[in-house]
């Protein structure tokens, strides 16, 4: 099911390897307009899309989202759980945190300390 989502960036976790080289990058995103109730939801980026949002994306980025809704049961099939798959993002607007996090100040390495 295809999920079409706008809103802010709350948390960016680090990129996990499984197994053959399978990357995965998990990021939690509140929604836009919805002020009231909060509405974390997590996406997933897989493979090597997954590098390519963490150089990208930052905390309190503003971001556009094309994603797919997939849904698995546990081990025991008493528990059913949705993954958004992440297909294609945007980031519409950064903040000056996460932009100073994603270009840092290049080191010269010839510094003799």
């Amino acid at each position: 099911m295809r999920v079409e989502f706008v809103g802010t960036v709350t948390q960016v976790g680090e990129v996990n390897t499984f197994g053959n080289d399978f990357k995965v990058l998990e990021i939690i995103a509140e929604e836009e307009g919805n002020s009231k109730w909060p509405n974390p939801l997590p996406f997933r980026f897989i493979k090597d899309d997954a590098n390519v949002a963490y150089s990208r994306i930052g905390t309190g980025d503003k971001i556009k989202i094309d994603g797919e809704a997939k849904g698995r049961f546990n081990g025991d099939q008493t528990r059913c759980f949705i993954n958004i798959e992440v297909r294609n993002f945007e980031v519409l607007s950064s903040t000056p945190a996460a932009a100073a996090a994603a270009d840092p100040v290049p080191v010269p390495q010839d510094i003799p300390f």
